[in-house]
């Protein structure tokens, strides 16, 4: 086992730049359920973090990346697949309110799940979906293949993407996954995948890893960006349906 390596949270910071790691560009409508979060800069409009569209008025992402945010300076944008291209099928939406899990720690990044409360609906396209989510207590087995998607690193010091980008991961198990971080840091609420040269990174934070066309994980944390031993740490969708459900807004 390696020494402790303590949870380092997957948000990008102003300036920062952002890419998946290992990844190739996405196709035009692809991930129709993926959002970039952008802040209003003095520089103009960044991407900080990723979310997936849970229907008309909710988006789903992690709570650290909405931790101390006044919901006024950011807004979600879906249907956006390369920044420097607008082909109209982007639908940016201000934002009326956040929630994060009350049980949130942002020193263990335990229960690191949030969602977003849209100031006026999305319209569904095909090019803006809602992701579909597992059923409450799905386990996915180690090895199983998912992709997970976003805007963040191409390396812990890479430069920064316009295009959305896509990796192929395979699913650790959490017993693996606790002997490389240390026994206890990766919770029964997380799920782990990645492997040397492909992973989630800075900026990727509150993206989705998708297995099988279902939601199963949110990109929280990691050691570095695709070291390896060290798979990214994800949370875990299907141990937060209940949550996601009570704190979903419908039209």
């Amino acid at each position: 086992a390696s020494a402790l390596a303590l949870p380092m949270p997957k948000r990008i910071q102003p300036l920062e730049h952002s890419r998946i790691v290992g990844g190739t560009p996405a196709e035009e409508g692809e991930f129709p359920s993926m959002v970039t979060l952008q802040m209003m800069g003095t520089f103009g409009n960044y991407h900080f973090c990723g979310g997936s569209v849970i229907n008309e008025l909710t988006i789903l992402t992690d709570a650290v990346c909405l931790v101390g945010l006044d919901p006024n300076d950011i807004f979600a944008v879906a249907g956006e697949t390369e920044f420097l291209e607008v082909t109209g099928n982007e639908q940016s939406i201000y934002v009326s309110s956040v929630i994060l899990h009350e049980s949130f720690s942002e020193t263990s990044l335990w229960n690191d799940v949030g969602v977003i409360i849209l100031a006026s609906p999305l319209t569904m396209t095909d090019y803006v979906q809602p992701a579909v989510l597992p059923a409450a207590g799905t386990q996915t087995a180690a090895g199983t293949i998912c992709t997970v998607t976003g805007w963040g690193s191409l390396s812990e010091t890479g430069g920064y993407p316009t295009a959305l980008q896509k990796v192929d991961v395979p699913v650790a198990s959490n017993d693996d996954c606790n002997e490389a971080y240390g026994i206890g840091l990766v919770a029964e609420s997380m799920i782990c995948a990645g492997q040397f040269g492909k992973d989630a990174c800075n900026g990727d934070s509150g993206s989705p890893l998708f297995c099988n066309g279902e939601q199963i994980g949110i990109v929280s944390w990691g050691y570095g960006c695709g070291r390896p031993n060290y798979p990214g740490v994800y949370t875990e969708v299907s141990y937060f349906i209940d949550w996601i459900q009570a704190n979903t807004v419908t039209l």
